[in-house]
């Protein structure tokens, strides 16, 4: 009779690490008691701008630039000790946390809280602003182009090897107001960020230019 030989060297399946979590009722907890300690959350940080806005927004002071390819409200990337880093979308009141590698210590001194988008179609995590660092209040206190600094200097702290996320984390590439034109793409919405404290910023797309050209490579100033 023919029999199936099988080999005897055990087979092992490799399991599939989680790279992204709901958030449990501990969490949820923390993140409500974080929008008590600082009220501001609860406000909006993104605005619609109208077109009557646009001429006086970019005549009066300094104001900076991004595209903005994901029309859902920003979100909060939140750190705080004890818990996973996760992103928390105020408006639906949701979610997720990340297997994200972090230095000793990070946010040990209190919360940190980014602006950030995450744009599903190209795998990224776009990190926008700095608000609240080690349990300050920056959105209050300091203007845009002072928080964008010490964001730079926050995120030169983390590990840029990132095996466990799904997604790639990146800095978005500010512009300034006398760069814009040769970056200018009026088929697309944009953030415009006024340069002060406690400002929030705006979303605003052209609907009056007609689009001739393609999106082109977006190149950060030197703040």
């Amino acid at each position: 009779m023919n029999r199936s030989i099988h080999s005897t060297t055990p087979h092992f399946e490799k399991k599939k690490v989680a790279r992204f979590h709901r958030l449990d009722n501990d969490h949820i907890s923390a993140i409500e008691s974080l929008f008590q300690s600082f009220p501001f959350l609860k406000d909006r940080v993104e605005i619609h701008m109208p077109f009557s806005r646009a001429k006086s927004t970019f005549s009066t002071g300094t104001v900076w630039m991004w595209p903005k390819f994901d029309k859902r409200p920003v979100g909060y990337l939140i750190f705080m000790d004890g818990f996973a880093p996760c992103i928390w979308y105020p408006e639906r009141q949701e979610g997720m946390t990340f297997r994200w590698l972090l230095p000793p210590a990070f946010c040990q001194a209190g919360p940190i809280v980014f602006l950030a988008n995450i744009l599903a179609g190209e795998s990224l995590l776009q990190i926008e602003d700095l608000i609240i660092h080690q349990g300050t209040d920056l959105w209050s206190t300091r203007i845009f182009s002072d928080r964008w600094s010490l964001l730079r200097e926050v995120w030169a702290s983390l590990p840029p090897d990132q095996p466990l996320l799904a997604f790639t984390p990146r800095l978005v590439k500010p512009i300034a107001l006398a760069d814009w034109q040769e970056n200018y793409n009026p088929s697309i919405y944009w953030i415009i960020q006024p340069d002060h404290a406690r400002q929030p910023r705006w979303y605003w797309k052209d609907t009056v230019t007609m689009a001739d050209h393609q999106p082109v490579e977006y190149i950060a100033p030197v703040m």
